[in-house]
């Protein structure tokens, strides 16, 4: 069984963990650390500051997953630095965290026009993903170096 909530401050180390866990097998795709690698700690005190950090627990195994959610000016939530421990990948959490958050938005957020989210272009993988659920791609742009592709779904 899966849920996810705030995050809380204890948290925050197991965070930074799971997240360099998730990020680190994409690093040798990319010509560059991705870049939740750059000051990890001091952007998951960022978001969590700013009530945006959440946590996905399962009830047998305790944390294994993170993502952040920011409302932006346009009435667009943006996740961000969404994160699952490599062993429970594969497995139907990704998945589960999506709907789940575009279930949550829908209900307590009706005024949100869609979320977005940014990819790799390198890791068509992440691509086909959200593609299941309704995201399309909305733009390009370009971090140093790497090709990011900007995905929304229209909620």
């Amino acid at each position: 069984m899966l849920s996810f909530q705030l995050a809380k401050n204890g948290d925050l180390p197991q965070i930074e963990s799971i997240i360099q866990e998730a990020y680190e097998p994409i690093s040798d795709i990319l010509s560059r650390p991705p870049g939740a690698l750059d000051k990890t700690a001091e952007k998951i005190f960022q978001a969590f500051s700013n009530n945006q950090l959440y946590t996905l627990y399962n009830e047998k195994h305790g944390l294994v997953g993170t993502f952040s959610l920011a409302l932006t000016e346009s009435e667009t939530v943006k996740m961000f630095h969404f994160a699952i421990k490599p062993q429970f990948q594969e497995q139907g959490a990704g998945s589960w965290v999506v709907k789940e958050v575009i279930k949550m938005i829908k209900q307590q957020m009706p005024n949100v026009s869609g979320i977005e989210l940014e990819i790799y272009s390198k890791i068509p993988s992440h691509l086909n993903f959200y593609n299941k659920f309704g995201f399309i791609q909305i733009g390009r742009k370009e971090i140093r170096g790497e090709k990011i592709l900007i995905l929304k779904k229209q909620l």
